[in-house]
């Protein structure tokens, strides 16, 4: 949950401002620029018009530099939506100013007055022609309720995913409509695995399916998460969990997932070869008579025998590295590396 739970209680307000210049820098608060870009997406079915919103001076807080990127249209009027993201922009500067800082996977869930009638998702910023995005920056993306709720439930990764293919663009598409048509959200949520099944959320980790092997990356300090989940919930040692995890930016196709799918589903870049498949999550589920990696969803599963969970329990909540070997000859394998 983000701290800036806080913000639902403000109010943005729909006063007018000057409609911002194709390329235009704002300072909106002491030490907080923003600048403001009128650019085109290309697109297989043709351009789209956007105005980009980039910050500059967030860092100096130790928050991420910002992008809200929001498609031109009937629904958009640039000097009022201009006003309210300036006024958003100032307001999460105050709150990084007291160390409240949101990072990728993170939201900001609004009150009754939301922001453009939406909340935010926060994802790692793709590149935009004609718009320097700042190095390591966040997108912050519209969201309505029911997928905040998949975010908060599910995983950041399975919404993005569900976005990308709903909009063909790989990993999901950088820019926001405040009307567009919400995804089956709820529907997702409860016909998931991941409902019936204890999880953890670490945004650092990423797992990838490379050629004969089920690859898991786990940052050093993540092993604290791991004890506290086998300590909250006993359960876990025997019934196992899933772990939602983050974006892979080397991989080369993510797995995406509807109700109702019965084969296997991913999104690619142009040019992807499919090699490196990400996913959004990890189950792991002990008491099998041998171990085994699946597709489940729009992720993996590691069905593991008792010595293999007994193993990869030490291995998680312990920080050590990991590699087995399924009779298939396939490798699973743990590692813990910086990103």
């Amino acid at each position: 949950m983000s701290h800036w739970e806080s913000l639902k209680n403000r109010w943005f307000s729909p006063a007018r401002a000057p409609a911002p210049a194709a390329s235009q820098r704002v300072e909106v608060a002491p030490g907080l620029v923003v600048s403001v870009f009128r650019h085109v997406i290309e697109r297989p079915e043709g351009g789209l018009t956007c105005w980009s919103y980039v910050t500059e001076g967030l860092a100096t807080h130790g928050q991420k530099e910002l992008v809200l990127t929001l498609s031109e249209g009937p629904g958009l009027e640039p000097s009022s939506s201009a006003h309210q993201v300036f006024q958003l922009f100032a307001t999460i500067q105050q709150f990084a100013s007291q160390g409240r800082t949101v990072n990728e996977g993170g939201v900001t869930r609004f009150g009754q007055r939301k922001f453009l009638g939406r909340h935010l998702l926060y994802l790692p910023a793709s590149p935009l022609a004609g718009v320097p995005v700042p190095a390591g920056a966040l997108a912050a993306i519209l969201v309505t309720d029911a997928e905040l709720t998949l975010v908060e439930e599910n995983g950041a990764m399975r919404l993005m995913a569900a976005l990308g293919k709903a909009y063909s663009h790989y990993p999901y598409p950088p820019w926001s409509e405040p009307e567009r048509p919400e995804l089956p959200a709820n529907a997702m949520r409860e016909a998931s695995i991941l409902s019936k099944m204890a999880h953890v959320r670490d945004r650092s980790a990423r797992v990838l399916q490379l050629d004969g092997e089920l690859v898991l990356h786990i940052e050093p300090g993540a092993e604290k998460n791991f004890r506290q989940l086998v300590e909250a919930a006993p359960g876990v040692e025997t019934e196992g969990f899933g772990l939602l995890t983050g974006f892979d930016p080397t991989a080369d196709a993510w797995l995406v997932w509807e109700p109702g799918q019965r084969t296997p589903g991913a999104i690619t870049p142009p040019g992807s070869r499919g090699e490196r498949i990400g996913g959004c999550f990890l189950a792991f589920l002990p008491g099998q008579k041998a171990d085994q990696e699946m597709l489940v969803e729009d992720g993996f599963a590691w069905m593991l025998t008792h010595a293999s969970w007994t193993a990869l329990l030490r291995a998680l909540t312990e920080g050590q590295s990991l590699a087995l070997l399924t009779p298939g000859g396939k490798r699973l394998r743990l590692e813990w590396t910086a990103r």
